[in-house]
């Protein structure tokens, strides 16, 4: 059945986008659904969506004429050009055996499937096949592999390649890659002795890796975290707002704040946590925090303020069971144990955003310029704020320790420090009687 829009017939293969808008307003889309390799450079039309309308009549006919009329000559290309060549890797390339790697290691680990590192590591992978012109592995030469992974001989490498913490992460897949080809006897041992990937920290695997890049984290003070939390308050942020305030008034990291749920850790009257580094470890290798609400007003005050949006996440008439929750657009349950739930992941990015901001607006300069090597602080940075306004409160550093799950104190003192420069008395200077016996001197001597 021909798909419509108010009443006039579509093309085949095209489509109205499966993403409406969710305000009235904003623009809706065209999609076009034909073969990935039509090779024809009007199809670069397709790329972009064809056109866009808004909710007005007057706009609606004119532009699905256009999409339908672009559609027409599309249909008739493909009709034309049949039957069309589709670009398949080659038998026995690096590409088809890439792919049998991630359907294998993703039958193997279902649940890294989902996760960001895994879905660039899979980017990166078949970046590495096309750029090796899809050779069959057994012809893989060393020196491609060493000049492609340094970006070396013009290979189009992405920037990342050239950041030493890039270097590391994406070390990880390809080593697991070529265990694959190893163990599948596709690579030439005569030219490759073991895993180039294996082993690179001590030196054996000739093709190494680029050095750490040192990066300074400046820290956060009071007054740049609340103008954050007002740049998310204005914009109905309040998962964020609630985030904030708990991180700073309990001191925990963010994930252990975005796992905070009604019916497991507000129990009795109390806030009750866990933390998975301390020095004081139980059987399980956890200290657990109790935060009593007769003690801590602030805390009782911030999970009330969380208790009033319960309800408004609700998309079944039940309350959020998450202290950190959202309304979102749709289900995306991957990883989620509820739909409201906000994952660190995510109110990490939140909160960045938000700093992004009020950095930009700069109110009474709040933000001074960064210095060359130096990162805007995160989330994190609230926790070593919380430990810095302890120790100006005269609050002992022992406490501030456990608070903070630190197994070693020398930690919590590096989160004090940071927010002041720390100044050595000059012991000498030359004086003026210095200089006229100095002076006295050289004129004796002339």
């Amino acid at each position: 059945m021909a798909a419509l829009i108010d009443g006039i017939i579509l093309q085949p293969n095209l489509y109205k986008s499966p993403k409406a808008p969710y305000i009235s307003g904003e623009p809706h889309a065209f999609r076009y659904k034909g073969p990935e390799d039509i090779n024809d450079p009007h199809s670069k039309i397709v790329a972009r969506a064809l056109s866009t309308w808004l909710d007005n009549p007057s706009t609606t006919k004119m532009m699905v004429d256009e999409a339908n009329q672009i559609a027409q000559n599309l249909n008739a290309l493909r009709n034309i050009k049949a039957p069309l060549k589709r670009l398949k890797a080659k038998k026995n390339g690096l590409r088809s055996h890439a792919e049998l790697f991630i359907e294998d290691y993703s039958y193997r680990k279902p649940s890294s499937v989902h996760k960001k590192k895994f879905k660039q590591g899979i980017t990166s992978i078949r970046s590495f096949c096309i750029e090796m012109n899809d050779v069959a592995p057994y012809n893989l030469k060393y020196i491609d592999l060493y000049n492609w992974w340094w970006g070396k001989n013009n290979y189009s490498s992405p920037e990342y390649w050239k950041s030493g913490n890039t270097h590391r992460n994406r070390q990880s897949v390809h080593k697991q890659f070529f265990d694959y080809l190893i163990r599948e006897k596709l690579i030439n041992r005569d030219e490759f002795l073991g895993n180039p990937f294996n082993n690179t920290s001590y030196g054996e695997c000739p093709l190494g890796l680029r050095e750490l890049e040192e990066k300074k984290t400046t820290r956060i003070t009071l007054i740049q975290l609340y103008d954050i939390h007002r740049c998310a308050k204005e914009n109905e942020a309040f998962h964020v707002c609630n985030a904030i305030d708990l991180a700073y008034a309990t001191g925990m990291r963010l994930s252990d704040v975005a796992n905070l749920r009604f019916d497991e850790n507000i129990i009795n009257n109390s806030l009750r946590t866990h933390f998975g580094k301390t020095g004081e470890l139980d059987k399980d290798g956890t200290i657990h925090i109790q935060m009593r609400f007769d003690k801590h007003p602030r805390i009782e005050e911030i999970v009330k303020q969380c208790e009033r949006t319960r309800l408004s996440v609700s998309r079944d008439g039940k309350s959020s069971p998450y202290l950190i929750h959202r309304r979102f657009r749709n289900n995306g349950c991957h990883g989620k144990r509820h739909y409201s739930q906000v994952l660190p992941d995510h109110l990490g990015k939140q909160f960045t955003k938000y700093r992004l901001i009020s950095v930009e607006q700069n109110n009474n300069n709040i933000w001074p310029p960064i210095e060359t090597g130096s990162l805007r602080p995160g989330f994190h940075q609230i926790r070593s704020l919380f430990a810095k306004t302890l120790q100006e409160n005269g609050i002992e550093i022992s406490a501030t320790q456990v608070s903070l799950g630190h197994a070693d104190i020398s930690m919590t003192k590096h989160y004090q420090a940071g927010y002041e420069t720390d100044y050595v008395d000059m012991p000498v200077s030359v004086t003026q009687e210095m200089i006229e016996n100095k002076l006295h001197k050289e004129r004796a001597s002339l």
